[in-house]
């Protein structure tokens, strides 16, 4: 069997039937949960009308946690498709079933329950993750928040779920809360081996000479294939934009931390912001010495902080080098708690989740 690594398991030592069961889930691009809200439902009525006519795009790059793995047929080569970004995305939140975005909000831990879907209900038990560890808490009762979710320049509500422990030291052995994990009944987990590693920036100025060749090579082919998406009014961009000078990108380096990863030598994790004519990227990528591995994995600016104001822990459940990444912030900026989480892979970094507390619809913003 490949070394495919696991995302829900390594935190679940499932009972033999419930293993069986679990089969293959993807974090790539192109969720339903990623949609633009305002398509959603229009898309959904459709789909409704003609159930027949609804192609199911094959899955790509799968995530293993359970005992299967499908290998998807390779898809064939399309021309290059430059889109522009739509402004002003809304929180996603996951794009793993059973796993949330946690907050600290009027001194409770609030789970954001964006799908509503069946699961989770008083009395459940959940893995809490956070900046310094992780312990099991339950669903004391659900509530209503009205900073989730913003349409059409009005707060909208969402359901919460607010979360207990058995006393007050099993938050302080968390931190601050990022992600819960719905343990299925009769489910356990074992800790003992799990390492946490807060990561602190290591952005220098011979980190930029040993990179900034690598980096500028890696946005030019991103913007050649199409991948590096334009701002809408960039005409300049849009017309260069298909075979593009490197040396008039623009580069910056946000953050980086080196990280011991499996089967790199000298890795990486770095933040990159990158610019061309006039638009803009953010985006995760790992390295291994001075040469990206796998895509860079954008981290919209839409409703998100800046960089500086997020904190970066590693979580290795087994010790494997293949670490999950956590980013949040720690003290909530004007405009709103965040929540990040991306897994290693051989073939460079996925996001799982990507949420905010939705500030649209404060005055201040």
């Amino acid at each position: 069997m490949s070394s495919v690594h696991l995302l829900l398991a390594f935190l679940l030592c499932l009972p033999g039937a419930l293993r069986a069961a679990t089969g293959v889930i993807s974090v790539d691009p192109g969720e339903p949960g990623y949609a633009n809200p305002e398509e959603t439902p229009a898309a959904s009525a459709k789909g409704k009308k003609n159930k027949k006519s609804k192609k199911e795009k094959p899955p790509a790059g799968d995530t293993l946690i359970g005992s299967h793995i499908q290998t998807p047929a390779p898809k064939p080569e399309a021309a290059p498709e430059r889109k522009a970004p739509k402004a002003g995305l809304a929180p996603a939140g996951s794009r793993v079933p059973g796993i949330y975005a946690v907050y600290q909000a009027a001194g409770r831990w609030m789970l954001i329950d964006r799908d509503g879907k069946k699961g989770l209900q008083a009395g459940s038990n959940l893995v809490v993750i956070g900046s310094h560890g992780l312990g099991q808490f339950q669903i004391e009762r659900s509530s209503r928040t009205y900073s989730a979710a913003c349409e059409g320049s009005r707060p909208v509500a969402r359901r919460a779920w607010l979360l207990g422990g058995k006393d007050a030291k099993a938050f302080k052995q968390v931190g601050t809360p990022v992600i819960a994990i719905l343990l299925k009944p009769g489910a356990a987990f074992d800790s003992r081996r799990a390492r946490f590693t807060a990561l602190k920036n290591e952005v220098s100025e011979p980190l930029y000479k040993k990179l900034d060749a690598s980096l500028r090579a890696a946005v030019a082919a991103d913007l050649g294939a199409g991948v590096f998406q334009m701002d809408l009014g960039d005409e300049e961009g849009h017309k260069t934009a298909s075979k593009p000078d490197p040396e008039k990108i623009r580069l910056k380096i946000d953050f980086a931390a080196r990280l011991k990863l499996d089967g790199l030598q000298d890795g990486t994790i770095l933040v990159e912001g990158a610019e061309y004519s006039r638009s803009y990227r953010r985006c995760l990528r790992m390295v291994d010495g001075g040469s990206p591995v796998g895509p860079c994995v954008e981290m919209p600016h839409e409703l998100m902080a800046e960089t500086a104001a997020l904190e970066f822990v590693a979580y290795d459940p087994a010790r494997s080098g293949r670490p999950f990444l956590l980013a949040f912030t720690e003290k909530a900026p004007l405009w709103g708690d965040e929540r990040w989480g991306f897994q290693t892979t051989p073939e460079g970094p996925k996001l799982f989740l990507r949420d905010a507390l939705d500030p649209r619809c404060r005055d201040a913003f």
